[in-house]
């Protein structure tokens, strides 16, 4: 039961589209031209996007690309400096540190995804991280 409760749970979100301007639903729906006016929008990239390289090396490719916000995931690996562990097996030190790399980049992160698992801790450590 718990495996299809984490299936059920499980989602990705492969381009986040944050909207911050409660107005923005009416000017989309009543501008004439159909047009969507991007200052109101948000645009980033999953960092699954990236999943062949490191974390370090992915904020890279994101920063080259001129995206600012990002979504990482719990299963991505944290690079070298961190001795390529999953994000989501790191201790608090070591997401402090990733939050430092995505910080001095320049990049915002307003989600994470997370992989979920068969344990209410392992769920707790997650949703910890994303916070």
């Amino acid at each position: 039961m718990k495996s299809k409760i984490a299936f059920i749970i499980f989602g990705v979100v492969s381009l986040v589209a944050c909207n911050d301007n409660k107005d923005a639903e009416t000017k989309i729906s009543t501008q004439s031209t159909g047009a969507i006016d991007a200052k109101d929008w948000k645009f980033g990239i999953a960092l699954w996007t990236f999943h062949t390289v490191n974390f370090p090396e992915s904020l890279d490719k994101v920063d080259s690309a001129g995206l600012k916000y990002i979504e990482p995931n719990t299963f991505h690996s944290a690079g070298p400096s961190l001795k390529d562990s999953l994000i989501g097996r790191l201790s608090p030190a070591g997401i402090d540190k990733l939050r430092s790399m995505i910080s001095d980049k320049g990049l915002i992160c307003e989600s994470i995804y997370i992989a979920g698992d068969s344990t209410v801790n392992s769920w707790k450590k997650q949703f910890d991280i994303a916070k």
